[in-house]
This record gives structure tokens, C-alpha cells and sequence, in this order.
């Protein structure tokens, strides 16, 4: 309706219970430390959360993904790419 207030993204988040407590099941002990920093402080900022991301959080999140999921740029789809899934994750995460 026109005139009501939209709901803050804190309050979407807060909505959003069940999904916000499955995601962080799946979460690395120091980004949920990064999580708990960012709802303490919401004017916070981070320069940099690169260190966080290993292959066991990539790995994580390739398996969280839908089996129908849409190719990416490269056209590679998520079964090719998991053909050799420990050599693209480590390529992921050299300097």
C-alpha cells in the first residue's frame, strides 16, 4: 500500500529466521564472528574479507548450489565445473 513505511533490512533479515539460521550453519567460525561485529556495529566497515574465504567456505557453497543453476560466463556448468572441484576451488584462492 502506498503510504506505509518500507520494512528496514535489519527488519527483513529479522523476518527472514529460518533462512538467516541455516546460512550461518554453514558459516566458518570467523565470518560468523564478522556477522555478530556487523549487526553490533551497522555503520562498521570491513576493508577487507578476502583472508575469510578458503576452500572449505567455497566448498560450501558450491554444494549449496541449485543442481539447475545457470551456466556461468564462462559457460561452464556447476557439474562440469565439479568434475575437478579441488583443483578450481584451490585455483580460487591462490594469490
Amino acid at each position: 500500500m502506498q503510504g506505509e513505511p518500507k520494512p528496514r533490512p535489519t527488519e527483513a533479515r529479522e523476518s527472514e529466521g529460518c533462512n538467516r539460521a541455516s546460512t550461518s550453519e554453514h558459516m566458518s567460525p570467523e565470518l560468523l564472528k564478522v556477522v555478530e561485529r556487523a549487526q553490533r556495529e551497522p555503520e562498521g566497515r570491513f576493508h577487507s574479507l578476502a583472508h575469510l574465504i578458503d576452500v572449505p567456505a567455497l566448498e560450501r557453497a558450491y554444494h549449496r548450489m541449485r543442481k539447475d543453476a545457470a551456466v556461468g560466463v564462462d559457460g561452464v556448468t556447476k557439474e562440469e565445473y565439479g568434475q575437478a572441484l579441488e583443483t578450481n576451488l584451490q585455483g580460487c584462492t591462490r594469490g
